[in-house]
């Protein structure tokens, strides 16, 4: 697919299974399937938002204005608030950098726990989870929220050989290492999902329901540590719903 490239994924470069809808029908022939990751190109993605030039000096910009400049006039609703703060139970209690839970809110970690261009590009990460989100809402199936992680990693590593990315980070003391660990981020996420997209293939024709097939993402995506490993009833080995990570308010008691 174009957002990946083909050295860094050949799998999923070549193909995907599962339609917007979530649904692989059984006469779909495996050599025909829809791609399900996308093909819009992270150069070109970047090339609409790598046009304002960053504060001069060295002196490191706000949220704000970091993600004015990737996203001109594009943020001006998104509330950047803590990660401690985020509303789902799930979510706190892992080490993620940041997460989106919706179209207008990025909680991201407090500023002496990233390194300076290390936040940058988890800014323009989340800021494709804000895009993604206001296009098509937030996902409803697993197989989707791994779709909404390919193609931002496609994106926001494409970003990184923008010259406005360069314009960014060449002062950054972390930039080099920042660029490596974001590729090394986005090549995992794209094994993982080649990993449930595989499974998936060999399922097609089972006549497995949807909520079977989203569990194999599900489950694929915790035995890779990209989601939590926990269940909301461990006498039946009931797992959360995605909804359970995207929670506006409140708490709910989850089990390891």
């Amino acid at each position: 697919m174009a957002d990946i490239p083909a050295e860094l994924h050949p799998v999923l470069a070549n193909a995907s299974v599962v339609s917007n809808a979530g649904a692989v029908t059984s006469n779909t022939p495996v050599e025909n399937r829809q791609e399900i990751l996308g093909t819009n190109s992270p150069a070109a993605t970047a090339a609409r938002v790598a046009q304002a030039n960053p504060p001069s000096g060295n002196k490191m910009p706000s949220d704000q204005q970091i993600l004015e400049l990737q996203f001109p006039g594009e943020m001006n609703n998104v509330d950047i608030l803590k990660i401690k703060d985020v509303p789902s139970e799930l979510v706190g209690p892992e080490d993620y950098q940041a997460w989106t839970n919706s179209d207008s809110q990025i909680f991201i970690k407090e500023k002496p726990e990233l390194d300076e261009f290390m936040r940058i590009f988890v800014l323009y990460h989340e800021g494709i989870h804000i895009r993604q989100f206001n296009q098509n809402g937030p996902p409803k199936l697993f197989q989707n929220m791994i779709k909404y992680e390919v193609q931002a990693y496609g994106k926001s590593t494409g970003w990184l050989d923008t010259k406005q990315a360069q314009r960014l980070g060449s002062a950054r003391k972390d930039f080099r290492k920042t660029v490596q660990l974001a590729r090394q981020a986005a090549a995992n996420v794209f094994r993982i999902a080649d990993a449930a997209l595989e499974q998936h293939i060999m399922v097609i024709n089972d006549g497995f329901t949807e909520a079977e097939i989203d569990e194999i993402y599900l489950e694929t995506m915790i035995e890779n540590s990209m989601l939590p490993d926990k269940y909301v009833n461990l006498e039946e080995f009931k797992r959360y719903q995605i909804g359970d990570l995207y929670k506006q308010t409140g708490k709910t008691f989850f089990s390891e």
